[in-house]
């Protein structure tokens, strides 16, 4: 495998690990509404 599949893959998987967090999905589409100060993330 090239190194830029390597390091592309390797940031997909990145990704692929933030979204699997439902805490972290829920705060992405709490953020996708609008914007937020950081004490009503809290």
């Amino acid at each position: 495998m090239s190194n830029f599949k390597h390091l592309l893959y390797s940031q997909f998987a990145k990704i692929a690990k933030a979204l699997s967090n439902p805490h972290r999905l829920e705060i992405l589409e709490y953020l996708s509404q609008r914007e937020h100060n950081v004490e009503s993330l809290a």
